[in-house]
């Protein structure tokens, strides 16, 4: 919350401290520092979103529905909490770096898309002849649009219809109807 609310710099160890109600020999007992304090969450906020893009997609009963789902589902996600794009796009990559960054997102990110990838593949479904590497780039793109929806003064709503739609298309290219 505080990392959402205020970003990791305006965040002091004392604020943490005071959320968490924990000394700090207790707070140096599970984390090293700040860094690593952000990074749990990160981890944490990462896992919530993939969670909550499964439940949405996993009312589909067709695959491709379920990416659509899934994409849309993003995109109100991060316009619905501003706090998120901070976290994930500007401190995200600042404090953890692109490796880590990307190794977080990779695994906690990606395994709604990929499932459904796999369902269009094992269907017949699929015209990319790079399966194991579309839920990526279909990710990457989300989240340059995710950066371009959000401006300075919060979300952008032709932006957001506009990446709304790029998504669908960059899906309709890669798989088949039913």
């Amino acid at each position: 919350r505080l990392f959402t609310e205020r970003g990791f710099e305006a965040v002091t160890l004392a604020d943490i401290l005071a959320a968490a109600g924990v000394t700090k020999g207790g707070f140096y007992h599970h984390f090293a520092d700040k860094k690593a304090v952000f990074r749990a969450a990160f981890v944490a906020v990462s896992a919530g979103i993939e969670g909550r893009l499964s439940a949405r997609a996993a009312g589909a009963d067709d695959p491709r529905l379920a990416l659509t789902l899934a994409f849309d589902g993003f995109f109100d996600i991060i316009c619905a909490e501003p706090g998120l794009h901070r976290l994930i796009y500007r401190d995200g990559l600042m404090v953890l770096g692109w490796s880590d960054w990307i190794a977080v997102s990779r695994s906690h990110c990606l395994d709604t898309s990929e499932s459904a990838i796999r369902a269009l593949a094992a269907a017949g479904r699929l015209r990319s002849r790079h399966p194991d590497l579309l839920g990526t780039m279909l990710m990457a793109a989300a989240d340059y649009l995710a950066d371009d929806i959000l401006g300075e003064n919060g979300v952008r709503p032709r932006a957001l219809d506009a990446a709304r739609a790029a998504m669908r298309e960059m899906i309709e290219l890669y798989c088949a109807p039913a």
